[in-house]
Order: C-alpha cells, then sequence, then structure tokens
C-alpha cells in the first residue's frame, strides 16, 4: 500500500494509529472514537468560529459523532464508515490543497512561510468539491496522515519543513486531489495566529504592514506591541549602533541564520555559552534524551550532583557549590553570602564591571573614592546604593586607601575577573593579587564574578591562569551549554551559611533542572575531550595575528585586547585598562564598521562595550572570511 513508505516516518503510536484507521475496514468503536476527538471535532469546531465549516449545526455534528461511534458498534460499519470518512475529505482535501498552494505562491515569491494549526484550520472551504464516492480507504488514509504530518510540522515550529512538504506533495497527488491548481483564496492571517507556528512570517499582522518590510522589521514592530523596547534584554535593540535588529531563525555551528534567509559568521555565540559553537550534536541529543525523562523535578536529581562533583574537581577554590539560574542569581547570592558570613554591609565593585541587574550592584561610582555609590538605574533606592562603594578599575592606590580607611566596614570585593562588559580589558601585574591581600587583611571576603570566563578562558576559569583563589565565585554561562543557568560557590565554611544548614536565604523553582545540569555536563566533558581550551587559545591567536596584521595594513593601531576566545577591538589607539579608556573610543566609526560587517556577513556585539566570543566552531576558513569582511568594514569606518 502507498502509505508504507509514509508511516515509516512517522512511527510514534498516534500516527501509526492514523495510518491504520484509513486502512483497516474493520475500525474499532474505540479507535474511531479516537480519530473523532483528536482530528475531525476540533478542526470542525474551530472552522465554524471562523465561519468556514459546511452549514449545519453543532448540535447536528455532535448527534452525527455519537451515532457514527454507536452504529459502528453494532453492525453498521460500511454506511457510517464512508459518511464519516468522506466528511473527512472534503475538509482536509482542501485544507490540505489550500495550504500547499500558499506554500508554493511564498515560494515562487521569494518568500518564507509558517503557518499555524489554527490558520490551517480555518482553511477549510463551505463548498467542498469531493464527492462521497471519492472517499475510498485509500484516500481518505493519505489525506488523514498529511494532516498528521502539519500537525507534527507546526509542534516543531518549522523544524523539518523540507521533509514535511516533500511528503505533502506527493500525498495530495497521489490522493487525485485536482483542485490543487485551481485558483483559491489565500489561507486567511488571524491577527497573532497561533503560538507555535508564528503566522507573522507569513505576511501583515494586526497594525504591521509595509512594502518592502523585511520579515524582521515586521517581528520588531509586533514585538514593540508586546514587549518594552521590542527585546527582552537591552543591549539587544541595537540602540548602541542604530537601525533594528534582525531575528534569528536557526543557528548551526559558528553561522546564524536570520528569518529573512541571511546567514551571518557569528562572534557573539549567546553572550559567551556557545562555546562549542551552535546546536552542537552532543548537546543536542543530551537535551531530546534528558527530555524524555522529564523537563524539570523541583526534587534533588543525580545531575545536580555530578555537575556539583564536577565544579568541585575543576575549580580549585570551589569546595562546595550551590546551583541557581542566572548569572545574576548567582552574583547576588554571592553578595547576601558575604555580608551574612562577615556580619558586614560595605560592598566594593569597579566602575564598568557589570554583574547583572541587582540591586546593590547597580551603582555607580560617587565623586571621589571614598564617596557612596549613587543608584545606576530607576528602582535602586539611594539607601541600598550608599552600602556599595564603586572604585575606578586598575588603581591600585585608590583599593589600598578604600581599605585603610574603611576596611573592617567592607564584606566584599565583587569583580569580574576580566572585565567584559566594557570591551575587554585586563587587570594590571599585580592588581587581584592585591585585592587578594587587602581582603585577607580586612577579614573581607574576595568574590569572582566568572560568569564569563569560568570554564572558558582555561578549565578552572581565570583564576586557574593566574594561580589566586577568591573566597567565592559566581558561574553562569558556558555551564548550561545554552540554557538558562548559574551556580555560585567557594570555601566550605562559607557556603555552609546557606539554607538549609545556615542562616543565609536562597532558593530556586528550576535551579539544578535536569535538562540544565545534564547540557551542561555534556559540554563540559567534550571541551575536556577536545582539549577545548588549548585549542580556543590557537583559535584565539590566529584571529588576534589577522587583526593586528589588518591593522597594519590600514596604518591605524587600534587597540585590539584578547584572553583565550575572548576578544575586543577598540577605535582608538591608546591602551584600554578601565572604563574611561573604553569611552575615548570613536563610537562613531564602531557604528559604521558594525553594519558594514553586518552588511558582508558578519555579526559582531550590537555595542563598542562588548566582547567577542569565538567558538570550537570557528575554523581559519571562517576567520579568514571574517578578515576580509572586517578589513572592508574599516575602510568604510575609518574613511
Amino acid at each position: 500500500m502507498a502509505n508504507d513508505t509514509l508511516a515509516g516516518q512517522f512511527p510514534s503510536t498516534e500516527w501509526t494509529l492514523v495510518l491504520a484507521a484509513g486502512a483497516d475496514t474493520s475500525l474499532s468503536a474505540p479507535a474511531l472514537e479516537k480519530l473523532c476527538r483528536t482530528y475531525w471535532q476540533p478542526l470542525y469546531a474551530f472552522a465554524r468560529r471562523k465561519g468556514h465549516a459546511p452549514e449545519v449545526s453543532e448540535d447536528a455534528v455532535q448527534g452525527f459523532l455519537h451515532t457514527v461511534i454507536a452504529r459502528r458498534s453494532i453492525g453498521n460499519e460500511e454506511r457510517d464508515g464512508r459518511r464519516f470518512r468522506s466528511w473527512l475529505l472534503r475538509g482536509f482535501g482542501h485544507h490540505l490543497a489550500n495550504l500547499y498552494r500558499h506554500d508554493q505562491a511564498a515560494r515562487r515569491g521569494g518568500g518564507q512561510i509558517a503557518i499555524s494549526i489554527e490558520e490551517a484550520e480555518a482553511a477549510l472551504p463551505s463548498d467542498p468539491s469531493l464527492t462521497p464516492d471519492e472517499a475510498d480507504d485509500r484516500r481518505w488514509a493519505q489525506l488523514v496522515l498529511a494532516t498528521a504530518i502539519i500537525k507534527l510540522r507546526t509542534q516543531q515550529q518549522r523544524a523539518g519543513k523540507g521533509e514535511a512538504y516533500a511528503v505533502l506533495e506527493s500525498v495530495v497527488r497521489v490522493a487525485g486531489h485536482d483542485s490543487l491548481h485551481r485558483p483559491r483564496r489565500a489561507v486567511p492571517h488571524q491577527r497573532g495566529g497561533g503560538a507555535r507556528g508564528f503566522s507573522i512570517l507569513a505576511g501583515p499582522v494586526g497594525s504591521v504592514t509595509g512594502r518592502g518590510m523585511t520579515i524582521s522589521s515586521k517581528l520588531f514592530a509586533l514585538a514593540k506591541q508586546y514587549i518594552p523596547g521590542g527585546v527582552n534584554s537591552p543591549v539587544r535593540a541595537f540602540r548602541n549602533v542604530g537601525g533594528e535588529p534582525f531575528f534569528v531563525k536557526r543557528a548551526k555551528g559558528c553561522r546564524i541564520e536570520n528569518v529573512d534567509g541571511r546567514s551571518l559568521i557569528d562572534y557573539v555565540g549567546t553572550w559567551g555559552p556557545a562555546i562549542l559553537g551552535h546546536a552542537p550534536q552532543v548537546l543536542v541529543q543530551t537535551v531530546q534524551e534528558t527530555a524524555k525523562d522529564g523537563l524539570s523535578f523541583g526534587i534533588p536529581n543525580m545531575w545536580e550532583v555530578e555537575m556539583a562533583r564536577l565544579i568541585c574537581e575543576w575549580v580549585p577554590s570551589i569546595q562546595k557549590v550551590r546551583m541557581c539560574n542566572s548569572g545574576t542569581e548567582a552574583t547576588m547570592s554571592c553578595v547576601r553570602l558575604a555580608r551574612g558570613f562577615t556580619g558586614r554591609d560595605r560592598i566594593v565593585k569597579f566602575h564598568g564591571n557589570y554583574h547583572g541587574h541587582v540591586d546593590s550592584l547597580l551603582v555607580s561610582a560617587g565623586s571621589g573614592a571614598l564617596t557612596h555609590g549613587r543608584p545606576d538605574s530607576a528602582g535602586v533606592p539611594a539607601a541600598l546604593a550608599a552600602l556599595t562603594t564603586v572604585l575606578p578599575y586598575n588603581d591600585a592606590a585608590a583599593l589600598e586607601e578604600l581599605f585603610a580607611a574603611q576596611g573592617h566596614e567592607i564584606a566584599a570585593i565583587i569583580v569580574e575577573a576580566v572585565p567584559a562588559n566594557a570591551g575587554l580589558f585586563l587587570p594590571q601585574p599585580g592588581y587581584v593579587q592585591l585585592m587578594r591581600d587587602l581582603t585577607a587583611k580586612h577579614g573581607a571576603l574576595l568574590i569572582f564574578d566568572e560568569v564569563m570566563t569560568g570554564f572558558r578562558v582555561a578549565r578552572g576559569g581565570y583564576q586557574e591562569l593566574i594561580g589566586l583563589t577568591p573566597d567565592l565565585t559566581a558561574l553562569g554561562k558556558v555551564i548550561g551549554g545554552g540554557l538558562p543557568v548559574g551556580a555560585f560557590g567557594g570555601r566550605a565554611d562559607i557556603m555552609d551559611m546557606l539554607a538549609p544548614d545556615g542562616p543565609v536565604y536562597q532558593a530556586g523553582t528550576l535551579s539544578g533542572n535536569p535538562l540544565a545540569m545534564a547540557v551542561g555536563l555534556a559540554q563540559l566533558k567534550e571541551l575536556q575531550k577536545l582539549n577545548g581550551w588549548a585549542r580556543l587559545e590557537e583559535l584565539g591567536a590566529y584571529f588576534e595575528h589577522g587583526i593586528r596584521n589588518l591593522l597594519t595594513e590600514l596604518g591605524r593601531p587600534l587597540t585590539f585586547n584578547r584572553i583565550g576566545s575572548m576578544f575586543c577591538l577598540y577605535f582608538q589607539e591608546q591602551p584600554v585598562w578601565h572604563l574611561d579608556d573604553a569611552k575615548r573610543g570613536d563610537t562613531e566609526a564602531f557604528k559604521r564598521f558594525f553594519h558594514k560587517a553586518l552588511e558582508l556577513g558578519v555579526y559582531f556585539a550590537p555595542s563598542p562595550y562588548e566582547a567577542g566570543f569565538l567558538s570550537l566552531a570557528h575554523s581559519p576558513a571562517d576567520m579568514d572570511q571574517t578578515l576580509d569582511v572586517c578589513r572592508a568594514a574599516l575602510r568604510h569606518a575609518l574613511a
């Protein structure tokens, strides 16, 4: 039978049942009832609300279905079975034909399409052309199976679009549905469409209109109606470079593809987590396998224990660790724990260091080194900001002066191991060791924020590279493999202050959830297996060599900072050691560089104050292509 090859593509129980139901003339009442309730009844109810269903009352339909089910069990299988299959053919046949034609039209016009299941259901015509005589078992089974394909495609958010449509095309043709090429109205688009189908990709939605608009432009216009600023994290809005953000459809390796079909070499890498590249097979398989056993439990699981053991083994300063859900949660918890452990309130941070949107840490510097900080965001109480002192980074004298005057009040210093939220600048020799010495002398704690550098610049983070032991460490990004995650850990006597053993409270519903733990473990073990950190250093050195040669060629010795696979090109020729240095760069030149590189197929962070990231998926050929783009973009920016 023609359906056999199709069944093999969807071997799950539900699709097999659909196929078997269409071919089996001795269909049981329970199986028929399942088909009615799963496919036809919801489809009909929705279509009636949209005005596309045959003109019979809903009560009549309900009665018909009950009658079919009842009569099938008392020997009237042939009559009612044919009638039931006929109704399915009338609706589904046109439903599939409209969907197919609409997709073909979009392809011919160079556009893209995504149709939600609700839109597909709404395509039922009011004048079905297929008669009951055409409703034989073979054709009915094929059309129902094709509908199952559509449902599967929608659930997977178009992941298998090409394969699904190849099957659909053959199904409709074999079924002999001659209305495929007759002119019909296009599938209507309802405002908002279906959450799973992304109907905006198929045309204007709501108030989003305009000829020549890209799909990204349509999505951004719609996003601004529902999301503050149209984005879920401010830097994504392109405010630092101008223009509008693009929207991503998929990512693989070192490349991302936007919803308009453009492929870009990516140096953002999810802002750090994609150290193996996007969607590596080992992580995708881990997600799929782990998810089969549950997405989250809120109960201890084996993955979190294994993750904790590995972190403690790889990071010498961490004797115990607590999982959370973001880098912000990790730094916030470190600050609370430091205050609880020392019994002191004052926190010291550095200008240009970012530790997440924690009230205590969204603080800017006062007028002098000993002046209390002031809020750096609306909503942060001045009284809370006053408990944070902000110092210029790499200023040893200011640090010593502060501890001499207020060392007895200070609970902790928190510092980015390598500041990477104002571009990328490194600590001067001896500066971090001074922090360690002063905190130890005055009974304060040293907190390393290694959310970016942890497991990226070395297996044990930046602290491994410099041989320094902080009291607490905040982690994130790489340890989640692209899923939301955070962790903080340190000395056992400090960590034992956490509830339930101690008085410092910290909790989280999704902390240590199995998906993030399993994927993070898979990424870390893959890095170890591939000797990833040595390879990333090689790739970083290759890229740096190319950039420096390019700057020499252009006669513009711009500042380029790098550590391992993290880098930043500053549009200035002076060294950058702190935020004030970074702010002296030519921001207009950076904007021109960014947009020219994007136009030519390379995506750097849309801000002069962000680091770039390499991954193991970046090859020398990818970087050579990037260097060619950089040559053109720099000439354009510096002209």
